[in-house]
């Protein structure tokens, strides 16, 4: 099964090189990368938008995660750790609050905000 999020039996390699590019970009760079992933999701399963927005925030969890841990490996004496706790609650806090309000929205709300955000982003970028 797949747990009722509409992923297929089997992976297609599609999805997983369009997830796995995301993840090293989203790695990398960290910009719009929620749009990314809810872009590869709505192409490449049948799960509900809420379902992908929930697919999205785990993927972005480990994806932003392996990234921090890599950091740290890195340039431990250059980690602020005020910084990084702050950052920590606020994510926590901030993905609890989403997660709650993803799972209230309409389909369509969640459409239109991926699409504010990213008329939003595009103008940002052209600026």
């Amino acid at each position: 099964g797949d747990g009722g999020v509409g992923l297929p039996e089997a992976l297609p390699w599609g999805l997983l090189l369009g997830l796995g590019a995301v993840g090293v970009y989203s790695g990398y760079f960290g910009a719009a990368q929620g749009v990314m992933y809810m872009a590869v999701l709505g192409l490449g399963t049948a799960a509900t938008v809420q379902q992908q927005n929930a697919l999205k925030n785990l993927l972005a969890l480990v994806s932003n995660g392996m990234s921090a841990l890599v950091f740290v490996v890195v340039a431990w004496s250059a980690v602020d750790w005020l910084v990084v706790a702050l950052l920590a609650a606020g994510s926590a806090v901030g993905g609890m609050v989403g997660a709650r309000v993803g799972q209230r929205l309409s389909p369509w709300a969640i459409r239109g905000c991926v699409a504010v955000i990213c008329v939003l982003a595009v103008i940002d970028l052209l600026r």
